[in-house]
C-alpha cells in the first residue's frame, strides 16, 4: 500500500532528550509510548495518576520549579534554560506534533497523542535487554506517543546530526533545512506546499559508479515525462500504452523542461532526496508511479483523490510494468540496492509489527509502508 502524506504548515518538531549517559531511558520511551520529563520532580507534584494539567495548573508547575532552583541557587540563567524547557513541555508541545529522541546509536520519531499530564508510576521495560536496562525512568511529567521504529544514527543527515549536540533536555526545530531534512527522513512521499519530495535509500555497500548514477539521473528525469504523459491522458486512460509512452518520451525528451530537484549527494550507502514542483495532480502521479515502478508487483494506492483513480487502473498497472521491463528498471535497482526509504513515522491504523533487525532504514514495496 502507497501512501501520500500531506505535511502541514502548523505541525512542530521536537527534540527530546531521553535522559542523561547517551539515552539511557530511549527504550524505556519506546516501550511505554511515552515522552518524559524530570524537570518537576522535586517540586512536590501532588496530583492523581495520569491527572491532565490544566493551563493554570502547568503555570503553578512552572513557577514551583522555578522557585525551587532559585533556593538551590542556580544562576539566573540556569533558572530561565530551565524554565523555558518545562515551558516547551507543558505549553507549546501539542497532540500531533513530532517529536524525535536519541540514544549513542540510533534515533527514532513519533507522533505526540496527548496533551502533558502526571503519572508516579514508573517506566519500566517490557524486554530486559542488557545488564543495565533494569532501571525505572520515574520522570513524573508525560506525554503519550505513537513511536516509530530506531534506525541508526550514522545515516541521518548532517543537519540533524548537528542539531542532537543541543545539550538541553527539549528544543524545537525551527531551521528551515532541518524541518526538510526532517520530513525527508520522515515520509518517503511527501507533498509541501507546491512540491511533492521522495527520498530513496541506496543500500549498496560498493563504490558506486558514474555510470550507475548517470542511469539513475535519468530514470528519474524520464520518470518526470512519464508522470506528464500520463497527466495528459487522465481523460483517455484507455489510450495508455507503452508504445504511445515511448513515442511521447522521444518526442519530448530533448526540449521538456524539466523542474526535478535532487537536494543531497549519492552516498553508498546513503540517501538521495529529490523534489519535483508542480499541480497536485502531478504530485500525485509523480509520488505514485516512483512507488509503482521501483515495485516488481502491482500496488494499491491509499487516499487518491477521486480524479486520480486512474493510477490504480489496469492500463497503468500494466504500463508500469512494461515499462519497468522496457528500461531493465530492475537490472538499475539492483546494481545500486536502490528504492524508497522506510517511513519513520507510523501510519495512522497501521498495525505492523517492528523489525528490529537491520539498520532500520529498510526500503518499502507494495506490502510495507509501516514501521
Amino acid at each position: 500500500m502507497v501512501q501520500f502524506e500531506t505535511v502541514s504548515s502548523t505541525t512542530n518538531y521536537w527534540f527530546i532528550r531521553a535522559g542523561n549517559n547517551g539515552g539511557k531511558f530511549f527504550q524505556h520511551f519506546k516501550d511505554n509510548g511515552v515522552v518524559a520529563l524530570g524537570h518537576a520532580d522535586d517540586v512536590g507534584l501532588d496530583y492523581e495518576d495520569d491527572h491532565q494539567f490544566s493551563d493554570a495548573e502547568k503555570e503553578i508547575i512552572i513557577g514551583s520549579t522555578r522557585n525551587f532552583l532559585s533556593n538551590l541557587g542556580e544562576s539566573p540563567s540556569q533558572i530561565s534554560n530551565k524554565s523555558n524547557q518545562l515551558n516547551r513541555f507543558l505549553m507549546t508541545m501539542k497532540p500531533n506534533d513530532i517529536v524525535i529522541t536519541i540514544n549513542d546509536n540510533s534515533m527514532m520519531a513519533g507522533r505526540v497523542l496527548s496533551e502533558a499530564y502526571f503519572s508516579s508510576i514508573g517506566l519500566d521495560l517490557h524486554t530486559l535487554r542488557d545488564d543495565t536496562s533494569n532501571i525505572t525512568c520515574e520522570y513524573l511529567l508525560r506525554c503519550n506517543v505513537d513511536w516509530g521504529h530506531s534506525k541508526y544514527r550514522g545515516l541521518i543527515p548532517l543537519e540533524l546530526e548537528k542539531a542532537f549536540r543541543f545539550t538541553g533536555s527539549i528544543m524545537q526545530f525551527t531551521a528551515h533545512d532541518q524541518i526538510k531534512a526532517l520530513n525527508h527522513w520522515l515520509f518517503p512521499i511527501h507533498f509541501v506546499e507546491n512540491e511533492v519530495c521522495c527520498t530513496l535509500r541506496i543500500s549498496s555497500q560498493d563504490n558506486l559508479s558514474n555510470n550507475q548514477l548517470t542511469k539513475l539521473s535519468s530514470f528519474l528525469d524520464e520518470l518526470e515525462l512519464i508522470s506528464a504523459y500520463v497527466e495528459n491522458s487522465i481523460d483517455n486512460v484507455e489510450d495508455v500504452n507503452i508504445n504511445n509512452l515511448l513515442s511521447f518520451i522521444n518526442l519530448h525528451k530533448e526540449h521538456y523542461n524539466y523542474a526535478l530537484k535532487a537536494q543531497h549527494l549519492f552516498m553508498s550507502p546513503g540517501h538521495q532526496f529529490i523534489q519535483l514542483p508542480g499541480s497536485l495532480i502531478r504530485k500525485y502521479i509523480y509520488g505514485g508511479l516512483l512507488a509503482a515502478l521501483l515495485s516488481p508487483e502491482a500496488v494499491a494506492f491509499e487516499g487518491l483523490p477521486q480524479n486520480l483513480q486512474l493510477l490504480s487502473s489496469p492500463e497503468v498497472q500494466l504500463l508500469v510494468q512494461e515499462y519497468r521491463e522496457v528500461r531493465n528498471v530492475s537490472i538499475l535497482q539492483t546494481s545500486l540496492a536502490v528504492n524508497l526509504s522506510r517511513p519513520s513515522l507510523p501510519h495512522i491504523n497501521n498495525e505492523e509489527n517492528e523489525d528490529s533487525s537491520g539498520s532500520g532504514w529498510g526500503t518499502i514495496r507494495s506490502d510495507q509502508t509501516a514501521l
